[in-house]
């Protein structure tokens, strides 16, 4: 695991495999499910995982799954609209635009329906940022706010940040 991250909303990161997509039976019993419950049975019950997804929810059913004290997403860099997104047993949602050169925009629409369904369902919202070339010059405002919500703390955790899986 990582430790200093400079990711806004967390002090560490744990990432044993990028763009993790079950294709077959083999999937079931992955090394990042592994990890969650052996960190759950170590005593650990405030663990947080959560999944990436940029256009496509389709993999939010294998987030409720895994075993943790709240599970959330990372919807960044988010490249197209999330309508009707399930959120039942996700405790957080952090939505993000592209940053860096080649950075793809991200419509002002996309972001605020997306916080809108997290109103709806009482879900914590994370406005991380806008991306483009230039991230910190875009800001982090959306509809002229910030939107720094983060999951209810709980006894022993971590002043609430989360470890990304």
């Amino acid at each position: 695991m990582a430790s200093g991250s400079s990711i806004e909303w967390t002090e560490s990161t744990w990432n044993p495999v990028t763009g993790c997509t079950r294709i077959s039976a083999g999937c079931a019993h992955c090394y990042a499910e592994r990890m969650a419950r052996r960190l759950q049975a170590m005593g650990q019950p405030n663990y947080r995982n959560g999944f990436k997804v940029t256009c496509h929810h389709d993999r939010i059913d294998d987030l409720r799954g895994v075993p943790a004290a709240v599970r959330f997403l990372s919807l960044e860099p988010l490249l197209g609209p999330l309508p009707n997104l399930d959120l039942g047993g996700i405790g957080w949602v952090i939505v993000g635009g592209e940053s860096g050169p080649g950075a793809r925009p991200m419509e002002a629409d996309w972001a605020a329906d997306i916080r809108d369904q997290c109103l709806a369902a009482n879900v914590p919202f994370f406005f991380k940022q806008w991306g483009g070339v230039q991230k910190k010059k875009a800001g982090r405002l959306l509809d002229r706010r910030t939107w720094d919500q983060m999951p209810q703390s709980t006894k022993g955790d971590d002043h609430g940040k989360a470890h990304t899986a």
